[in-house]
C-alpha cells in the first residue's frame, strides 16, 4: 500500500500544481481537511471513494488519472473547471442554513404551542 499511497500523492500534487491550487485551495474546493489532504499528497494516506471522487471533480480530471490508469493532463485545467462544483465553504454554509431553517421551525412551533397553552 506504501508505494500506491506514494504514487497517489505524486499524480495528486502534479494535478493540483498544474491547476494552481494550493493544498488548502484544494482541501476546501474538496471538503477535506488541510491536514488530511496534506498527508495524502505525502502518500501517507490512500483517500476513500468519496473523496477520490470529489478530489477528481475539484481538479476537473478522472479518478482514472488520479490512480494512474490513465494519463495526467500535461497543461492547468480551463478556468471554467475550477467553478464546476461550488467551493466547499458554500457547501458548507448551505448545509449551517439548511440546520439553523430547521432550528428555527421547531422553535417557532414551541412558541406557537406555549402560546397556544396560555390561552
Amino acid at each position: 500500500m506504501a508505494s500506491l499511497a506514494r504514487e497517489f500523492g505524486t499524480r495528486l500534487r502534479q494535478a493540483r500544481e498544474a491547476c494552481q491550487f494550493t493544498q488548502a485551495e484544494l482541501a476546501e474546493r474538496a471538503a477535506l481537511a488541510t491536514e488530511a489532504y496534506g498527508r495524502l499528497e505525502r502518500g501517507l494516506a490512500l483517500p476513500r471513494v468519496e473523496t477520490l471522487i470529489r478530489l477528481a471533480r475539484a481538479l476537473g480530471v478522472s479518478t482514472d488519472a488520479l490512480l494512474g490508469v490513465d494519463a495526467l493532463p500535461l497543461t492547468a485545467a480551463q478556468p471554467a473547471v475550477r467553478y464546476k462544483t461550488p467551493p466547499a465553504s458554500a457547501e458548507r454554509l448551505a448545509r449551517r442554513v439548511r440546520a439553523a431553517q430547521r432550528r428555527t421551525e421547531r422553535l417557532v412551533d414551541e412558541l406557537v404551542a406555549a402560546l397556544s397553552r396560555r390561552r
